[in-house]
């Protein structure tokens, strides 16, 4: 049964957050911008103090809280300590990309694969990022579905509809400038909700605390001597690198007003979100602690394989229906913030580093305009297709797009960045690699199931580090490609006409001066790598 108080409050919460998104594009004023860094980096003068919300809001989504809660209910909190290795991988970001990218005043995350390894190359490379923030946002949508049909009665199918459209639209609206400032009020909802929810549930009197000492076992969780490897790949692969690979990071350093603001953003950001991943987290132990045959559920979540919706049923049966509802309004905010910062990322690096460049030559900044919208919706229609169509884990959404961003994206920011002899057949190649070592391990979420015999192997599950193989693979084969195919085309072992990705073509390309909408030194950059 649905529940219409409840409905009322939501839709009001949605209302606020479209009324918001439209008066900050009305009214936050860029002046000297173009609008195409209007529309993907807020003009370059986003205010301090709202770039570090908007990068906690956007890293703390539905997949976060829900997500989490369930890592921690299934395999607990050593397994779970995820916002630690975000906040230590949002450092590093800061300082060895953000911060350099900034300097270098770049609108996407792609620009750097444009300069070092060409358009076509890039545009490629482009269909892994799509992939990862579609499966991402995929995630958050499944995380908000499971949460609402709990708490008010509503069809999954609805409420993935419903926020997606909702997010769609205030995005369309005002682009970087709406996603930033509605952050700030949804960030307040996610540490309003739940600073007053978590209080209740714990102080229910089906919860047992006072077992925390007989069953730390469970909510603990425990690593067996076989799984240290896997372990330590997982730790610094996904939790920390798994921080690095998504463009929603980069537009937040990209927006702010100096390299040094860019800096403390990833910094202050980063420790906020270690802080707010103590909710999912708690909210996981309560549900193991929680007697839940004397609730009004009657039965145990976890034991009945229902582990992914155990923040929304501790929501709704350990905590008054007004409270309960408050934290609903929480979970939305999460997912609004991530999934606008997705849609708007992906749809910013299609039309920037694949559309002006691959697609259509020197297009209007109108027709821009358009494949940025078209591209935002289709983002946002995919992403709840497979919310609704896909698997019910959503921590299984979330591994599935950061492992394949993590073993391709990553290792082609060091090199393109970082290694001059990276070029873009060495990325190819080595990001092909990665992604049959990586899918070789299985991903069941997308049906596919494990071709490549990892060992050890045992019924425990995944005990080879991958991860971390596919990783070292991808950069030691770009760079090993790079440097032979420089050498056979420079000596003339290979004839230019073989130099399908003009990588080392004597005459320089075109360089439009707007390329990247900024100074000469993006220009200076790329003639000097091409």
């Amino acid at each position: 049964m649905v529940d219409v108080a409840g409905v009322v409050v939501l839709i009001v919460f949605y209302v606020i957050i479209l009324v918001v998104g439209i008066l900050a594009a009305k009214y936050t004023k860029t002046e000297g911008a173009s609008e195409t860094e209007r529309s993907l980096v807020a003009g370059r003068q986003l205010n301090l103090c709202v770039g570090i919300i908007s990068m906690t809001a956007s890293a703390v989504g539905g997949g976060f809280l829900n997500g989490y809660a369930e890592s921690v209910a299934l395999y607990g909190l050593i397994w779970t300590l995820i916002p630690v290795g975000g906040m230590i991988g949002n450092f590093l970001s800061s300082f060895a990309f953000g911060g350099e990218m900034r300097r270098r005043k770049y609108l996407t995350m792609l620009d750097p694969f444009y300069e070092k390894y060409g358009k076509e190359v890039t545009a490629i490379l482009f269909l892994v990022a799509l992939f990862s923030d579609t499966l991402w946002t995929a995630s958050i949508l499944s995380a908000l579905g499971s949460s609402l049909s709990i708490i008010l009665g509503l069809s999954s199918v609805v409420s993935i509809v419903v926020s997606a459209l909702i997010a769609v639209c205030y995005t369309m609206i005002g682009q970087m400038i709406s996603v930033s400032y509605t952050d700030v009020v949804e960030l307040a909802f996610i540490i309003i909700g739940f600073g007053i929810a978590i209080p209740f549930a714990a102080s229910n009197e089906n919860v047992n605390l006072s077992s925390l000492s007989e069953t730390q076992d469970r909510w603990l969780g425990t690593i067996k001597p076989i799984q240290i490897a896997s372990y330590i790949d997982l730790v610094i692969t996904v939790w920390i690198l798994g921080a690095l690979p998504w463009q929603c990071l980069y537009q937040r350093f990209l927006s702010a007003k100096s390299v040094r603001d860019a800096k403390i953003m990833g910094v202050l950001g980063g420790i906020m979100v270690a802080i707010i991943g103590a909710a999912p987290i708690s909210i996981g132990i309560i549900g193991i602690v929680t007697d839940w045959n004397n609730t009004s559920y009657g039965a145990d979540p976890i034991q009945a394989n229902e582990a992914s919706m155990i923040l929304p049923l501790v929501m709704y049966h350990l905590t008054p229906k007004p409270v309960a509802i408050i934290a609903l309004c929480a979970v939305t905010a999460a997912v609004m913030s991530s999934m606008d910062s997705a849609i708007l990322g992906a749809s910013g690096m299609f039309t920037q580093n694949v559309y002006r460049v691959v697609i259509r030559k020197k297009p209007s900044l109108r027709e821009q305009t358009w494949v940025r919208q078209i591209a935002l919706v289709v983002m946002g229609v995919t992403s709840s297709l497979i919310a609704i169509f896909g698997g019910t884990t959503v921590i299984g959404l979330y591994y599935a797009s950061a492992d394949v961003a993590v073993v391709v994206i990553v290792p082609q920011l060091i090199c393109s960045m970082y290694i001059g002899v990276a070029n873009g057949y060495g990325a190819l190649l080595g990001s092909g690699l990665a992604l049959v070592l990586i899918f070789g391990k299985g991903q069941p979420m997308i049906n596919v199931y494990a071709f490549v015999p990892y060992p050890p192997y045992d019924n425990e599950g995944d005990i080879f580090p991958v991860r971390s193989l596919c990783m070292i693979v991808a950069i030691l084969t770009t760079v090993v490609v790079s440097y032979v195919t420089r050498m056979m085309f420079k000596k003339g072992l290979l004839a230019q006409r073989f130099d399908i990705f003009n990588q080392f073509s004597t005459v320089k390309p075109e360089v439009s001066d707007d390329l990247f909408q900024d100074g000469e030194s993006n220009r200076d950059i790329l003639l000097k790598t091409t």
